[in-house]
């Protein structure tokens, strides 16, 4: 358990990150303009985040709390918040965990939407994307350490990724498309050389073929190069603000595991209405409410810390990830 001087400290960054952060979109770069009521008030803010009430703050945010308790608004009209939405929140925290470097959209599922692809080093490839009510997550192993090259095939109407390597020895140009959570090889080319001898060979679909029958295959995939979309770790939500306590216990509930979580709970930009600061780490428990497509995903290996700030606001939930 950390001591309350740490969780101070850790409350004084999380604060000072949150104002640089302020008005940002996960999506793009759209902004908003500061607000000036929460930036004036958070030497403030600070100061009062005394030991005694940190740790009171703390505990009391770990009772369970129900939808009756936050919201006297008419039955006709009152928000149900369904486990389903908290699927957005889930991928972003894994996401963010991941520490990537470039996010890439396509609809890698086939269902009309887009999904999200996440880069680390230039390598390494996590793919989020909801199938019904369930977040699947896929951490492939590529077989090599060499930058990937991200399309959308229009002809085929799947997501593809191509491979290309060469060295003195040997080399390959390579294409998969995604289907079913796996990554299936459908052209490659390869060659090898050998006491001076170059061996060439052209793959399409698992048979050998001509040279000009792997051009064909490779013009007919009609492939549209996936480019980088810009975000920052912010994502706003619809969710009401009185629902922070109700999306608290539903948080804690990923974690049930660990009796020592303590989120926070303080009224970060003086609005009235206390906002939460909670992390995860990757021996949580969160990896249970996803389904993962590969055995190569390793939390404890591949993953950092994340911690959530769900921060109040007039048009919803704001939820802000730091490492």
């Amino acid at each position: 358990m950390k001591t309350n001087s740490n969780s101070i400290s850790l409350l004084v960054s999380l604060m000072l990150s949150v104002i640089i952060l302020s008005g940002c979109n996960l999506y793009g770069r759209n902004t908003k303009p500061t607000d000036n009521s929460f930036s004036n008030n958070v030497e403030r803010i600070i100061s009062e985040s005394s030991e005694e009430n940190i740790e009171t703050t703390a505990h009391s945010s770990v009772s369970t709390t129900t939808a009756s308790e936050v919201t006297s608004v008419p039955e006709e009209t009152q928000f149900q918040l369904e486990d389903s939405m908290l699927n957005s929140i889930l991928s972003d925290t894994i996401s963010f965990m991941f520490e990537p470097d470039e996010l890439y959209m396509c609809d890698v599922n086939g269902d009309g939407t887009d999904d999200c692809i996440w880069i680390k080093d230039y390598c390494s490839m996590l793919i989020c994307y909801k199938s019904g009510d369930e977040l699947h997550v896929n951490f492939p192993d590529l077989g090599g350490n060499f930058r990937l090259e991200l399309y959308y095939s229009r002809s085929l109407g799947c997501f593809i990724i191509r491979r290309v390597k060469g060295v003195a020895s040997y080399g390959f140009d390579d294409y998969l498309c995604y289907s079913n959570g796996v990554f299936e090889q459908d052209s490659v080319y390869s060659f090898e050389l050998e006491n001076g001898n170059v061996t060439e060979e052209y793959t399409v679909r698992g048979d050998i073929v001509s040279e000009e029958e792997f051009n064909d295959r490779v013009f007919f995939y009609d492939l549209l190069r996936l480019t980088p979309v810009d975000y920052v770790p912010v994502r706003k939500t619809n969710i009401p603000s009185d629902q922070i306590p109700v999306l608290k216990d539903k948080l804690l509930a990923w974690t049930t595991d660990d009796m020592n979580k303590k989120p926070i709970m303080t009224d970060l930009n003086k609005d009235g209405i206390q906002d939460l600061v909670i992390s995860f780490n990757p021996q949580d428990s969160v990896w249970k409410n996803a389904v993962f497509l590969t055995d190569s995903l390793t939390p404890a290996n591949n993953f950092k810390d994340c911690t959530l700030i769900l921060l109040s606001s007039e048009a919803g939930i704001e939820i802000r990830y730091y490492n």
